[in-house]
């Protein structure tokens, strides 16, 4: 208990808070392109002999991100209407392929003359199952077409899905459902955003107007000389683009403009208010006439028909018609960083869960070590000392050594006398990483990033043996854990003090139960591009029972184990305070939230008859369980600062049919050094989710005080950074084993040793 107690405080003095650094969102140059053509035949039995862009205007991608696609207002001779190319990593347009594909399907669907104006392209967008394209045109209309397969140009048919003029060159938008329809009236003076209804999903012909947004007036869009090109949405809707083209000296200009909306309703022009604008640099384009944005906002493609000033800054021939490629420091940060709340809570949630399943496998580990020395003196593997320059550190430190070293030898005399009283002590070092897939809405739409989570940790224990088959002990464990989602600025860590009370009881006749009860405290840290946004504090309940039997099949000691697993979760209050990025950015309150979490597990363990080697004992130990995941779904409220609507995101479970399989070895040595090693998978098996956790977990002990010794020293005038080492005599040579780790640096430090060496 005294063990426990100096941890909880030594804990307590490195979680520190931090200022917040305010930073800008910044935008980077990474590639200008004018794919050349392939020479092979189109779709249409033509061959490409012309490069992807001419007079381009409008530009979109596949739902995978490795095709993208551009649309052409020059049509006439070997020029088409659409330009395919592939791209070998999504939405990098640096590795873009030469032109594969190209149609014309307003002259060989619609029936248009080449020369005809009605012909000529103007945007292209895709429906979200990638069955539909639609083309907007030089006279005003936009178009709708029909594809045999997802986003392929071949097998192109015309249904007469077409709106009726809309004014002059369309450029428009849709809502994630389909439902609703943007279209930027771009003449000069009375830029509007006319926001339509759909009677069905993507059908043209049955339009209502439900809101017009009036740029003069909304974003003080008012030069004579400006023209709107290109309206685009974040993927909740929640953020608005709007590209402004400057017409002065015939577009010659480096005034052409991105202009950013926050919208309070999802999808609804209404709700919208003006963030800001940003000038797009001469010295990447002029005459942007198009525009649109990766699903995660983290690059911003700008279509030109003039492009780069420096002819060395772009892939292709000649100086015009390029697409532009800029990436974001955050998350649609063209103007100011956007929250993602979504992602955000579900990576909460998987870091409390992962918490209490990484606690409970280390106590599950110990109670397996138990049972298979219960009749040994092997139990005891542990031996520390704690060391630090903090002067209040080394007091307690001390005070606790006198306490254990007062204690080793009360056991140790008393251990001839009643072997049943004597406390064992234990450390555990664990390591996770987990892969969770996005989880999308349907149709291409997605609802939370991919994520990548590893989590590490050290847990202390002691435990006693009670009588025959009757253990009970504590088990301190901290961890940090932390969230990142590829291709995002978003990220959020975890920290986490959990204490276990753990029991080991016979049941009937043959049989036991193993019983856990542990209670954490959660420290979540919200960062958005390396700057600190969020903090908020969780608890944690939870318990764990395990029933089983002594009787053991086959060679490999087969035994059955059902477990249960049930758990509490309260996190509290808090605001994402992005306004430490940009001054322009929007906040996000969240409210507190309390969730219940559970799984049952049911499956077989094995644990092999000890092997002799030379230097001691070597035995196989394992399992494989199917987890069945009955957690609830969890409702969390959220909403955007200034505004009084207040948003729910329902955080769904990664999946309800998961297996759990864990292999591992330990070796007992004739010095009585041990070592485990175990390797654990738990692999969901939802067909859309593909998501699995590896966790490896790591133990080392010996019970000889002379010949073996653990230290951890905290160093409180670094950062709180934290060296251990395990030193053991193994054969007349020194094994060390070395870490360190610095908890409060905002660039992860941390690394191992392996030191070998003997005296000759």
């Amino acid at each position: 208990m005294k063990i426990s107690k100096l941890f909880f405080l030594i804990a307590s003095i490195i979680v520190l808070l931090k200022t917040p650094v305010l930073a800008e969102a910044t935008r980077t140059y990474e590639i200008s392109i004018r794919p050349d053509s392939s020479g092979l035949t189109n779709s249409e039995g033509n061959v490409i002999v012309r490069d992807a862009f001419q007079e381009v205007n409008g530009i979109a991608f596949s739902n995978d991100g490795r095709k993208v696609f551009s649309s052409n207002r020059k049509v006439t001779g070997t020029h088409e209407c659409v330009s395919m190319m592939e791209l070998s990593t999504p939405y990098d347009l640096r590795t873009a392929s030469l032109v594969l594909d190209e149609a014309s399907p307003m002259v060989t669907q619609v029936g248009l003359d080449d020369n005809d104006p009605d012909s000529r392209c103007t945007d292209i967008k895709f429906s979200k199952d990638g069955l539909k394209m639609f083309l907007g045109n030089q006279t005003g209309k936009i178009h709708g077409f029909d594809l045999a397969s997802p986003f392929d140009l071949s097998n192109i048919t015309y249904s007469n899905n077409v709106t009726g003029d809309l004014g002059d060159e369309p450029s428009f938008s849709f809502s994630n459902d389909g439902k609703k329809l943007f279209y930027l009236e771009g003449k000069k003076e009375s830029q509007k955003i006319l926001e339509y209804s759909l009677s069905t999903a993507y059908d043209l012909t049955d339009i209502t107007l439900v809101n017009t947004l009036t740029l003069t007036t909304t974003a003080n869009v008012s030069d004579s000389n400006d023209y709107g090109r290109a309206v685009e949405f974040s993927q909740d809707g929640m953020t608005m683009f709007v590209l402004i083209n400057d017409r002065t000296n015939n577009n010659n200009t480096s005034l052409d403009s991105v202009f950013q909306f926050s919208l309070t309703t999802a999808f609804s022009t209404s709700t919208a208010t003006s963030v800001g604008s940003l000038t797009v640099p001469e010295e990447l384009s002029l005459r942007t006439w198009g525009m649109a944005l990766s699903p995660t906002g983290n690059k911003l493609y700008l279509v030109s028909l003039v492009g780069s000033t420096n002819a060395s800054r772009y892939v292709g021939s000649g100086s015009v018609d390029v697409v532009t490629q800029i990436g974001l420091s955050c998350d649609y940060g063209i103007v100011a960083c956007v929250s993602d709340p979504k992602s955000s809570l579900s990576s909460q949630v998987q870091l409390a869960k992962n918490n209490i399943h990484i606690n409970t496998s280390i106590i599950f580990k110990r109670f397996e070590w138990i049972e298979r020395n219960r009749n040994t003196n092997t139990l005891n593997n542990f031996n520390a000392s704690i060391k630090s320059d903090n002067p209040f550190i080394i007091y307690w430190a001390n005070k606790l050594e006198d306490k254990v070293v007062a204690r080793l030898a009360s056991l140790k005399k008393n251990s001839t006398k009643n072997e049943k009283n004597n406390w064992s002590y234990w450390s555990h070092g664990d390591l996770s990483i987990g892969t969770y897939h996005e989880k999308s809405g349907g149709a291409g739409i997605t609802l939370e990033k991919p994520k990548d989570i590893r989590t590490d940790g050290i847990t202390f224990g002691v435990d006693k043996k009670n009588g025959e088959n009757d253990y009970s002990g504590f088990a301190l464990r901290y961890a940090d854990g932390k969230s990142k989602f590829p291709n995002s600025a978003h990220g959020t860590t975890m920290d986490s003090l959990t204490l276990n009370y753990y029991k080991k009881s016979p049941f009937k006749e043959n049989g036991y139960t193993n019983m856990i009860v542990g209670l954490s405290s959660l420290k979540f840290d919200l960062k958005t591009d390396g700057t600190l946004t969020g903090k908020r504090n969780g608890k944690q309940l939870f318990t764990s029972f395990n029933l089983r039997n002594n009787d053991e099949f086959g060679k490999f000691n087969l035994t059955p184990s059902l477990k249960f697993n049930y758990s509490l979760t309260h996190l509290s209050d808090y605001t994402e305070f992005l306004t430490n990025i940009s001054s322009k950015a929007t906040n996000v309150i969240y409210e507190d939230e309390t969730f219940l979490t559970g799984d049952l597990a049911a499956g077989i363990l094995f644990n092999s008859d000890p092997i002799k080697i030379p230097e001691g004992i070597f035995r196989h130990n394992g399992g494989l369980e199917f987890v069945y995941d009955y957690s609830p779904d969890i409702d969390f409220e959220y909403s955007y600062a200034g505004s009084s609507n207040t948003q729910i995101y329902e955080v769904e479970k990664y999946s309800q049919k998961n297996i759990r399989a864990n292999y591992g070895y330990e070796a007992l040595y004739n010095n009585k050094f041990t070592l485990s090693l175990n390797y654990e998978r738990l692999q969901h098996l939802d067909s859309n989710k593909f998501s699995h956790t590896d966790s490896l977990f790591v133990k080392v002990g010996r019970v000889k005080e002379d010949d073996y010794e653990f230290a951890f020293n905290i160093d409180a005038l670094q950062d709180y950074k934290i060296n251990n080492y395990y030193l053991i005599n193994l054969g007349g040579f020194d094994l060390k084993i070395s870490s360190n780790y610095n908890f409060m640096s905002e660039i992860p430090d941390h690394g191992a040793s392996l030191e070998i060496s003997s005296k000759f």
